[in-house]
């Protein structure tokens, strides 16, 4: 009986650590920030509208902790600022072409041309602070 309580809490944990590695599998979505890859990337920094790239990874705990950064800033920049994010390890060509040795790395772009970048966890200021050089 005590042997099959310890194979349940063993089975609970094991669930509950499968559930949570599914739930960091993959950035969740993030309102008014668009997921950029090889098909997409281009064009939108190429666009008419100042666009900020987060480059980031899943494994990056600093990338996560600017998650609700950016869905803020999109909603508070909406019109004027288009937001994006790369996966590094799913994008790994970008990501060499823009020399991106450490994450989460925030490159702001105004028609396809690098106008600022700041490196690391850097808040709504940091990001606003970026946007200013520009808007």
């Amino acid at each position: 009986m005590v042997e099959d309580e310890e194979l349940e809490k063993i089975r609970q944990n094991r669930l509950r650590e499968i559930k949570m590695s599914a739930q960091n599998k993959s950035d969740p979505d993030i309102e008014g920030v668009l997921h950029l890859s090889a098909n997409n990337f281009r064009s939108t920094i190429n666009g008419d509208k100042p666009t900020l790239v987060d480059f980031w990874a899943e494994w990056c705990m600093p990338c996560r902790i600017m998650t609700p950064v950016m869905e803020a800033m999109a909603k508070k920049y909406a019109g004027k600022v288009v937001f994006g994010k790369v996966n590094v390890d799913e994008n790994s060509d970008i990501a060499i072409e823009f020399n991106i040795n450490a994450i989460p790395n925030f490159i702001l772009f105004v028609k396809g041309k690098s106008a600022g970048q700041a490196l690391g966890a850097i808040g709504e200021k940091g990001i606003e602070d970026l946007l200013k050089k520009v808007l």
